[in-house]
């Protein structure tokens, strides 16, 4: 065409592709246009030949139709257009490995796995200059997401929390230009689509994903032989909460790579405390094995608790070995204690209180002779069992939540031991958080100096000497200015005010007396009329005990407060109330607080900032500004030792304090505050500062996951230490058209001479054979 063209007188020069266009067609009504005349033109052509007859008819068709076509190749104005071709630069795109393990050691122990990556690219610097005056070549760093960089702008130190090779490679397909080419730089520790699927199964998984990609990918495998010792908790099952005095088990998952162990010890911790270990034997030809470990909370709150394996020598990385999580340890039964000295009306309405109360498990015990009791049967033959004291306050004590004391007589069945067994009832309140409720009785509040210098460092009164110290007489008890705010003696309907309940309440007909009450207790009820020296005689006080608290009520008649109100036609709900007040500020119930601390978040980030708000109440449970509150951190990893949280005033007894913890691990806040130089009580708040980080699941180096992608991408695979003649790309051919130029076929004289004179010669053949 070029040559036809040159003869004719036309410049091509510059151009090297030559076609027929047809401007007049472009667009849609161009084409209908197009149909109409040529259904016009068919239809005369129909109607003309059909008057005439033999070789008359055949030349008349011919001849109308070769000047129905001429005007319709006129209409569609035919050009011929010459082109300028380029070919199109194609791309390579480079994807390095940026997520944390490749800050993991390499195959060559002095350098890290990005180290080794860069190494690699600097060895091969000329290969990467052929390729980029070759091609067009993108550089990108991925984790999870896909950055772009330029060839020698990689970060100092990886910091994604997860690989997603998959991904990454979607995303360089896309682009103007075609693909020639992937080069892959990574460890092949994918944590997504590809994970840890069994090395059998990759090969198939990966071919499905990749199929139809467009170009080769070929992969540079860091991190050294796949068998690189590596032992690793995979994951640790485990429900959200516990429950006190319920089994709660962690089902650990343990992985072994490259032979670092057949035999693990797995440690379940608190703190440092260890709660559970169990060895997890790794079958012959695997690498991962499970063990159940469990252990029973003994304590309602929120705790940091950790899975552990020990490190092994040579292991890739120790930051895997270890799983920490915070737990909350909730209640779904109040555990009571209930010890009684001889039956009584007391006891037996409160034991019905108690019962009603579904999320209470009671077990009671009642002295029904006593030891000095003479009886002619022999001991075999008397069935009532012998009070198992060595049993309860040894083995069995810290089972409980709350230990009941009435009118008991404890020492005389406590032979030889009373002290230890006080010792521990000691520990179980002030340490443990344990609660202790002691009621008086003609045998409470023992006289003669016969209780244990503990347990009156435990009580809310102090006892007397006198023997006997219970004293008869009807009286109604009165509510202290303490009583009337305080949450346990909120026993009226809803918001009602507790003097008026009170002031109800039917009389006693007795009390213990007592010397007054203990220093930071708060006396809620006290004797209308009797005194103990120039203060009224206290009936019902309270005391926080270190991590415990202690109530003591002065009287067995409380049952008055059900039977005797029903007698003279009030309600008995106040009494029902009354003890169920009771057990909650006991055992600590969190919305019977005076000091309370509460985040707006229990998981961050490094780094994160987290806000807590903490809210001081005083005895009568009203917020206060005269309390000192504090804030301290109590626990923290090991790097992070130096926060110390500042209270800010936000509003009448509330504080807001701000703590970013800079390291991964638990932080324990507590706040405290004291009023008039009695402690108020503390709350701790928990938080956990960790990253979301699938990364160090498995470190572990996949050269096959690398190997299976080139494989399915048509392109080569080798290691950091090889060279790049096995590295695929391909010439995709692809052009671009940069200048054209048109040459009309139908805007010249040839071709409207040529129509004129077919158009007179059928004027001419038609008029002679007679047709119009």
């Amino acid at each position: 065409m070029f040559d036809l063209l040159k003869g004719l007188g036309v410049d091509v020069s510059g151009f090297d592709r030559w076609g027929l266009a047809f401007p007049g067609l472009e667009g849609a009504w161009p084409w209908i246009m197009l149909a109409a005349a040529l259904a016009a033109g068919v239809a005369w052509t129909w109607s003309s030949v059909k008057e005439v007859t033999g070789a008359s008819r055949i030349g008349l068709a011919i001849l109308q139709t070769l000047i129905l076509v001429l005007l319709l190749g006129i209409f569609a104005r035919p050009v011929i257009r010459l082109g300028k071709a380029s070919k199109i630069k194609d791309r390579v795109v480079v994807l390095l490995d940026e997520s944390e393990s490749m800050g993991l050691p390499s195959g060559d122990p002095e350098l890290t796995r990005l180290e080794a990556a860069r190494k690699f690219i600097d060895k091969n610097e000329g290969f990467f200059d052929d390729l980029e005056k070759k091609y067009a070549v993108s550089y990108f760093g991925f984790d999870l997401a896909v950055r772009e960089r330029g060839r020698d702008q990689w970060p100092d130190s990886p910091e994604g929390s997860g690989t997603d090779l998959l991904s990454a490679l979607s995303r360089s397909g896309g682009g103007a230009s075609p693909l020639a080419g992937v080069v892959i730089v990574s460890d092949g520790a994918d944590t997504e689509r590809i994970g840890r699927a069994a090395r059998d199964k990759v090969k198939a998984g990966v071919k499905r994903a990749l199929e139809g990609f467009p170009a080769p990918v070929n992969s540079v495998s860091l991190g050294g032989a796949s068998d690189q010792a590596d032992l690793s908790i995979v994951k640790a099952a485990r429900d959200d909460y516990g429950f006190v005095h319920n089994p709660f088990q962690v089902v650990v998952r343990v992985r072994s790579e490259g032979g670092a162990a057949d035999r693990v010890p797995v440690i379940f911790k608190q703190g440092a405390k260890t709660l559970a270990s169990k060895t997890v034997v790794i079958p012959p030809g695997e690498t991962e094995a499970e063990a159940e470990l469990s252990f029973t909370p003994r304590q309602v709150g929120e705790f940091m608790f950790s899975v552990e394996v020990p490190a092994v020598k040579g292991e890739l990385t120790e930051r895997n070995n270890v799983v920490r999580f915070p737990l909350k340890v909730l209640r779904d039964k109040v555990r009571v204690l209930f010890i009684v000295g001889n039956p009584s009306w007391d006891e037996r309405f409160l034991r019905r209180a108690l019962k009603k109360n579904p999320s209470v498990d009671l077990v009671s015990f009642y002295i029904l002779r006593e030891h000095w009791d003479d009886y002619e049967a022999r001991q075999q033959e008397v069935s009532l069992i012998a009070f198992p004291t060595d049993e309860l306050f040894t083995e069995e004590l810290n089972s409980f939540d709350l230990v009941i004391w009435q009118n008991f007589r404890g020492p005389f069945y406590m032979y030889g031991k009373y002290e230890e067994y006080m010792s521990n009832l000691y520990s179980f309140v002030r340490e443990r958080g344990g609660a202790l409720l002691m009621i008086g009785g003609q045998r409470g509040y023992f006289g003669d100096g016969r209780l244990d210098p503990k347990l009156l460092d435990l009580l809310p009164v102090v006892p007397v000497n006198d023997v006997p110290n219970y004293e008869e007489g009807e009286f109604k008890a009165r509510l202290t200015e303490a009583g009337k705010r305080h949450p346990i003696m909120e026993v009226g309907e809803g918001g009602d005010d507790p003097s008026a309940a009170w002031a109800a309440m039917p009389e006693l007909e007795g009390y213990n007396r007592v010397a007054g009450p203990a220093p930071d207790s708060v006396v809620l009820l006290e004797h209308p009329f009797e005194k103990e020296g120039e203060n009224p005689l206290p009936i019902l006080a309270v005391r926080e005990v270190g991590e415990g608290r202690v109530m003591a009520v002065m009287t067995d008649e409380s049952w008055a407060w059900n039977f005797a109100a029903v007698g003279e036609g009030l309600s008995n709900k106040p009494y029902q109330r009354f003890w169920e007040n009771s057990i909650r500020w006991l055992l600590r119930d969190p919305e019977l607080r005076r000091v309370t601390l509460g985040s707006d978040k229990g998981q961050v980030a490094p780094g994160e900032p987290v806000t807590l708000v903490l809210e001081v109440l005083d005895d009568g449970y009203q917020p206060t500004d005269g309390a000192t509150p504090k804030i301290e951190v109590i626990e923290s990893p090991a790097e992070d030792a130096e926060q110390k949280p500042e209270l800010e005033k936000i509003g009448v007894g509330k504080y807001r304090v701000t703590i970013a913890p800079a390291a991964q691990g638990g932080y324990r806040l507590r706040a405290s505050a004291t009023l008039n130089g009695r402690s108020l009580g503390y709350d701790d708040a928990l938080i956990e500062s960790s990253r979301d980080n699938r990364e160090w699941i498995d470190v572990s180096p996949r050269p096959d996951v690398l190997a299976a992608i080139a494989a399915a991408a048509g392109g080569g695979s080798i290691s950091f230490r090889d060279g790049t003649g096995a590295l695929e790309f391909k010439d995709t051919g692809e052009e671009i058209i940069t200048g054209t130029m048109d040459l009309p076929l139908w805007d010249n004289w040839p071709t409207f001479g040529l129509s004129f004179s077919l158009m007179v010669a059928c004027w001419y053949l038609r008029r002679k054979w007679g047709l119009r």
